[in-house]
């Protein structure tokens, strides 16, 4: 990624020619390193870039090849936050979307007008096509790599993440070129220059501040997740590590299958605390019966407010028709994960342990849910880290 970001920089200076104003470079990287700082106001293990409505910006500022010093800024601020090798990949990805808007920008002739001036009409529409089609171009090429690097890591197919990403990210590039464009209107025709960051910084921030709220309620409610499965694992040693087993297998089956409204994270997070009431049992962990209600985990987590929408699921309430496909998500990535403990790690104990599943008594698992199973072994294996050996593995 960084070496075809290097190269886009090249052929971006090539055809771009040398950047049009440094002043708006210093500025506008200044600009995407504030917005990187830590906040107090939002998880410092959370950290949400404007990264691409500042490169975006800068193209019609005539920033050129130098959106590299903008992407550049925007990382050494979040050096010791962030793990060294996401920075590396992010910076390189920033550079190689804002390199190509910048190419393609200019491939249609859009104005470049690096100081406040007035502005007519129609150069004011011809630098809102130029930023439009650079914002869809964008869209897809990042569609397209991250479509790549599932289908490289996971066995995930190109289309399917294609799809999924132009599906659920054709707003927030919408969005991103609007405000790209307002920045771009206040800056040069209305002349207000580098002063236009007091008026759109606050609003930067303050979309931040919005957005990381969502991420750190998420994050909040992983570690209460965790702090259980800690608690499992040490009444019921091996109990912890089967319920994270059963939570990856529930998100990417949840992945495999298309649940709709319900999030994979969700379902992720039920998968985890499916045996929560193995906390008030005194012999081994006890394993969960598909289709019978479950009452213990619905006391004990009676007061966790994020947790009650999941309850139906984790009880395997079959009189609610809402979930039901969310349920046996759950249950099949529960029972999938008990049979690769019991059968151990070698080569073939992902294709027996769902030989297994298959071979259980009609009317237990989903067929559909199961199918879908299957499709997603073909192409990995959920659960990649050697699992525990032995009698009562994990369950």
């Amino acid at each position: 990624m960084c070496v075809a970001a290097v190269g886009l920089c090249v052929l971006t200076r090539l055809l771009f020619g040398p950047v049009r104003s440094w002043t708006n470079v210093a500025i506008l990287a200044g600009v995407a390193a504030a917005t990187n700082l830590p906040s107090r106001l939002s998880s410092r293990r959370v950290n949400l870039s404007l990264l691409g409505v500042i490169t975006l910006a800068a193209t019609p500022l005539g920033v050129g090849a130098g959106i590299v010093v903008i992407v550049l800024a925007s990382t050494l601020v979040q050096l010791g936050r962030v793990p060294k090798r996401t920075l590396a990949f992010n910076a390189g990805m920033s550079t190689c979307l804002g390199a190509t808007g910048v190419l393609i920008y200019d491939a249609i002739g859009a104005p470049v007008l690096p100081h406040p001036t007035p502005a007519g009409t129609r150069e004011v529409l011809h630098v809102a096509a130029g930023l439009l089609l650079a914002d869809l171009v964008q869209l897809l090429m990042n569609a397209v790599l991250i479509g790549a690097i599932f289908l490289a890591s996971r066995g995930v197919a190109i289309r399917e993440t294609i799809g999924r990403l132009l599906r659920t990210g054709s707003g927030a590039y919408l969005a991103s070129g609007l405000l790209a464009l307002l920045i771009f209107v206040a800056w040069v025709p209305a002349e207000g220059g580098p002063l236009t960051l007091l008026a759109v910084g606050p609003s930067l921030w303050a979309a931040r501040w919005a957005l990381n709220r969502e991420h750190e309620e998420d994050t909040a409610h992983l570690r209460v997740v965790d702090t259980l499965n800690a608690a499992m694992e040490i009444r019921h040693p091996g109990a912890g590590t089967h319920a994270a087993n059963a939570a990856r297998v529930a998100e990417w089956l949840a992945a495999e299958v298309g649940t709709g409204g319900v999030r994979k994270l969700d379902l992720a997070l039920a998968g985890a605390l499916l045996r929560l009431d193995s906390l008030a049992a005194e012999g081994p962990d006890p394993a969960p019966v598909a289709g019978a209600a479950t009452q213990r985990p619905a006391r004990a987590l009676a007061g966790v407010d994020f947790l009650q929408h999941l309850l139906p699921v984790i009880e395997h309430r079959d009189d609610d028709p809402s979930v039901q496909e969310a349920t046996q998500i759950v249950v099949v990535a529960d029972a999938y994960a008990e049979a690769r403990e019991r059968l151990g790690d070698d080569a073939s104990s992902r294709t027996a342990a769902y030989r297994s599943l298959l071979a259980a008594a009609d009317g237990t698992y989903d067929p559909g849910v199961l199918a879908a199973l299957g499709r997603l072994l073909e192409r990995v294996d959920p659960i990649p880290q050697p699992m525990p050996t032995g009698p009562g593995a994990g369950s």
